[in-house]
Formats: C-alpha cells, sequence, structure tokens
C-alpha cells in the first residue's frame, strides 16, 4: 500500500531485476519507490500488490491525479487502502481505476482512507464506556431518585431528608434575607420532583443574617406572644400602656415601627397594650417622695402622662418629689397629665411664680409670660372646670420658685369632652412634634433606636395624624434621620 504522502509518481524500482514481458506477466506483485513531489530524500519502498502488466496503468493514473490534485494536498492516513494484499487485488485494482477514470474530481478517492475506521472504533469504544457506567449506576448503583423539597426547612433537616432520598449535600451557598431566619433553605438544585442517579449533590441556597429584619403585624396579640414573634426576628419589644373602649384588655392595639417595616436589627418595636376603658376614671397613685426618674416610671406604669419640673423648695428632701397634683387617690380620667416637682433644694436666686389657677388660659398666659417665665399647656378633662379654664399649675403660687426664664406648666380644663384630634406630627422634629402632641392632650412616646437620632423628623405616627382619640393617651413616633 501507500503512505501517508504527498501526490507522487510510482517508479521502478531500480535495483529490480530486468525481467522479459513473459516473466513480468508471471510475477504476482512489483517493488517500486513513491517519490512526493517536491521530496528530495528517497522514501522507503513500499510494496504495490499488483501485477507488472499492471504498473504503468497504475502510474499512469497515479500521474494523473498528481497533475489533479492540487500542490500540498495531503493525502490521509493509508490511502489507496484497496491495493494492498489481497486474492482479488486485480479486481480491486480495476475497479479501482474505473472509478478513478470516470470521477471528475479525482480527489475524492482520499474520502476512502483507511484510517476513518480509527476514530469510529475508539468513538464506540467511549460510548460502550459511558453505557458501561450509565448501566453501573442504574442497575447496580440503584438508579434514579426524585429530589425532594427542601424549601423552608433548616439545614440539618434538609440534610436529614437527602440522605434518607439517597442523596448528598453539595455546594452551600448563603444570601442574606431580611425575611427568613438564618440557615433556612431558601433554593435548591436540582428543583423539587426532579428525576437524578443515586448519590447526586444538591446544591443548597440557606438564608444569612441580614443587616436589616422585617418587622411583623403585632395588631391583636398579646405582649407575650408578641415578644415571642420579635426575638425570633432579632426585635425587642417595648409595651406602653393606652386606654380603648372596644379593644380587649391585654391585646395590642397598634405598634411602631409599623408591620412590614424594614429596621436594623435590635431595634425596638413599641406596641400599644389596651389595660382598661379610657372614659372610666381611676385613681391618682403616690408619687411623692420617689426620684424623678422612679415617679415618671410609676405614672407610666399607671396609664398618665408625666411632666416634671424641678426648683427650689422649702420643704422636702432634695431630688425627691416633693410636689405632685393632682393629689394622690384623685379619681382622674386614663392617661391625664400629672405634674409633679423635684426638689433642687433652697435657692436665694430662684423666684415665685404668679397664681394662675381659675383664670382663662388667655389671660394667665399674659401674666406667665410678664413674671418672666416661658409657658406650657396641656389639656386636662374635668367636667367640674368650664373649658378653656387653668385647673393646676407647676411650680405652684408661692409653694415653689423657679429660676427666671424656665417653664410654668398650665392644665387646662377641656370640660367633660376627653375626646380630641390627633395632630399629624409627620416630618417634624422630635421636639416639634412633642410640643404639639403635648399641647392637644397627647402623651408623646418615641420608639428607641439603637443609635438614637434626636434631631431626626417623625417618618411614622400611631395612631395618624387627624384620628379622633381620648386625651392624655399615648401616641408613638418614629423618627430617622433628615434627608440630606
Amino acid at each position: 500500500m501507500l503512505n501517508r504522502r504527498f501526490i507522487g509518481e510510482i517508479e521502478p524500482d531500480p535495483e529490480a531485476p530486468a525481467l522479459d514481458p513473459a516473466e513480468q506477466l508471471a510475477l504476482p506483485q512489483q517493488t517500486c519507490n513513491v517519490t512526493p513531489r517536491g521530496a528530495t530524500e528517497e522514501l522507503t519502498p513500499i510494496e504495490l500488490t499488483a501485477n507488472a502488466a499492471r504498473e504503468a496503468s497504475i502510474a499512469r493514473h497515479l500521474t494523473q491525479l498528481r497533475h489533479e490534485v492540487p500542490a500540498g494536498h495531503v493525502i490521509n492516513d493509508d490511502d489507496f487502502w484497496f491495493l494492498t494484499e489481497n486474492d482479488d487485488t486485480d479486481q480491486l485494482i480495476d475497479e479501482h481505476l474505473a472509478q478513478f477514470d470516470t470521477l471528475e474530481d479525482t480527489r475524492r478517492i482520499t474520502a476512502e482512507p483507511k484510517d476513518f475506521v480509527k476514530p469510529i472504533l475508539f468513538t464506540l469504544l467511549g460510548l460502550a464506556v459511558v453505557a458501561a457506567v450509565f448501566s453501573y449506576f442504574v442497575f447496580f448503583s440503584g438508579g434514579f431518585v426524585t429530589v425532594p423539597d427542601l424549601i423552608g426547612l433548616t439545614t440539618p433537616q434538609a440534610t436529614e431528608q437527602l440522605e434518607e432520598a439517597g442523596l448528598t449535600v453539595g455546594r452551600v451557598l448563603e444570601q442574606e434575607n431580611a425575611n427568613v431566619a438564618p440557615g433556612v433553605v431558601l433554593a435548591q438544585d436540582p428543583r423539587v420532583d426532579r428525576s437524578v442517579p443515586r448519590g447526586s449533590p444538591v446544591t443548597l441556597t440557606v438564608a444569612r443574617e441580614s443587616r436589616e429584619t422585617q418587622v411583623p403585624d403585632l395588631t391583636g396579640l398579646t405582649p407575650e406572644e408578641a415578644r415571642e414573634i420579635l426575638t425570633a426576628n432579632r426585635l425587642v419589644l417595648e409595651e406602653v400602656v393606652t386606654y380603648d373602649p372596644i379593644v380587649p384588655d391585654g391585646e395590642i392595639l397598634g405598634q411602631l415601627p409599623l408591620g412590614d417595616s424594614y429596621v436594623p436589627a435590635g431595634s425596638t418595636v413599641a406596641v400599644l397594650v389596651v389595660k382598661g376603658s379610657p372614659t372610666v376614671p381611676v385613681p391618682m397613685p403616690r408619687v411623692m417622695g420617689l426620684s424623678a426618674n422612679d415617679a415618671e416610671t410609676v405614672l407610666v406604669d399607671a396609664g398618665f402622662t408625666p411632666l416634671v419640673y424641678f426648683g427650689s423648695a422649702p420643704f422636702g428632701r432634695i431630688d425627691e418629689v416633693v410636689i405632685q397634683t393632682p393629689s394622690t387617690g384623685t379619681l382622674i380620667m386614663p392617661g391625664s397629665p400629672v405634674q409633679y416637682l423635684v426638689s433642687r433644694g433652697s435657692s436665694t436666686t430662684d423666684v415665685a411664680v404668679p397664681n394662675v389657677v381659675g383664670m382663662r388660659v388667655e389671660s394667665a398666659t399674659i401674666e406667665i409670660e410678664n413674671a418672666g417665665f416661658e409657658v406650657v399647656t396641656y389639656l386636662y378633662v374635668d367636667s367640674e372646670t368650664p373649658q378653656g379654664v387653668v385647673v393646676a399649675q407647676m411650680p405652684i403660687a408661692r409653694d415653689a420658685l423657679i429660676k427666671a426664664g424656665e417653664s410654668v406648666g398650665l392644665l387646662i380644663s377641656n370640660g367633660s369632652d376627653n375626646r380630641a384630634t390627633v395632630p399629624d406630627v409627620l416630618g417634624m422634629t422630635q421636639l416639634e412634634a412633642y410640643d404639639e402632641l403635648r399641647t392637644q392632650g397627647f402623651r408623646p412616646v418615641t420608639v428607641t433606636l439603637p443609635t438614637m437620632v434626636l434631631e431626626g423628623v417623625v417618618r411614622q405616627q400611631f395612631p395618624r395624624g387627624g384620628t379622633e382619640s381620648f386625651i392624655g393617651l399615648p401616641v408613638l413616633l418614629y423618627t430617622a434621620e433628615l434627608d440630606e
């Protein structure tokens, strides 16, 4: 057969013995050299399985091929494979030469290289190996299994489910999520109900702790239920007493931040817990002799609005409450403002406050301001005092002294009407909102952020502005940083 070479000519071997025609016809094969066109080295002799009578014909056709195939054309491995040893050599050569004479493009004879069998054999061998591995998994490794649903499970639970299904945990990816507890599966690959070979890995995407968390809606729950839910969401509960004529005692009436809000983890969620009806008077607790902070705690827990003042007094101990109004045991409406004075000791520079109890609020304000003090008014429900008249003041005239320029608090009767409209304080600073709410008779309560922003503006409030509520009840405020 011919080597892999460029198209060349077949020349008689110069070392072959000279034979007469009769001997040539008797020869079963002829030894020849193949010399590629342009080559200078002599190639290894090859044997053409052809009788001598066919040599000239073969040479002629190969010479024709040399001229018709462009220079540089490479003949594939073992071209002219049909010229190898075979009992029907002459017939094969005749068939080849017949095709060779009739083909317009003589290069097509190279489309039948012997080496095309090799890649096919390797391909078939590879397919056989793949089939064997596939058969092993199917028949010896348990075949295919169905991927279970892992969404919503914890990582240990998902691992257990996969092991029971004959699968393994592959890569575990993390994704920040404020709505799902850390470690809970958010996604899986392959998806649920897919059929995969037993032992296949399943990639899990689990929730990672977020810097923010979503506030759940706590309305209608008890404080105990709310605390459990908030703890799971990395939030802190703060209870604020309120009153409502409809909502049962012990239930949460409202909250701030509002449900579905996103806040930094660790934030406080204040809830209004109903303690009774706002129309049933309750007794005033005693705060005399307590510190300012202790008095505030007692009053807040009882559902009142504490209003603290500091001044000099000739009685009582320093840093303790020496005056309170209303007095202990007085029946007052829930949420009512309660004023108390904490002693700073005696002073020679403090001045007395004029007595304005019983005066109309307009006249009382003028008189106090003319005395060099600031005036802060608060609505107070008192069915026995006409609306707009001063019911009480702090400090009480002649009983205590304060420094010039300090504030004097006035409780102004709202008559028997214990309802008022909650002002809209959204967008106000915290101090502005406090003044507005207190003037209308409400108790502002700011929800504490992890880092308090005192100069921030109010972003949320409950009850919202324009709502009818009862005088003295708390209004929750949620502040955020000022816009740049």
